[in-house]
């Protein structure tokens, strides 16, 4: 039926959506440290993310009670937004490698 096909696409996005910003996350902190700190930064910065995603199941449930679907998803928009804009001040900052080549090209 359409309405499968649907809802099959709805969550594959969805899946996207989450997974995306987290490998993301993780991809810039490796980027950002020394080569030899590479690992331990992705591990660092994955274990919060994993953690993130094993505890939101709770305050969605909650949400989910008390407002129904129809204040659900409202609702992750405007969290999307708070994350767009924690995110937002480090927009042009360098890389630890885009640092290091500006310092060697200054001196």
């Amino acid at each position: 039926p359409p309405m499968a096909t649907l809802q099959w696409c709805t969550m594959a996005l969805f899946g996207f959506a989450v997974y995306g910003p987290q490998t993301l996350i993780t991809m810039t902190g490796v980027e950002t440290v020394p080569k030899r700190a590479a690992a331990t930064a992705g591990g660092l910065l994955a274990y919060p993310a994993n953690l993130g995603s094993i505890c939101a199941g709770l305050p969605c449930a909650m949400l989910v009670e008390r407002f129904g679907w129809n204040g659900f998803f409202p609702s992750l928009v405007v969290v999307s937004i708070l994350a767009a804009l924690c995110v937002l001040p480090g927009l042009n900052t360098p890389s630890y490698l885009q640092s290091k080549r500006m310092a060697a090209e200054a001196s």
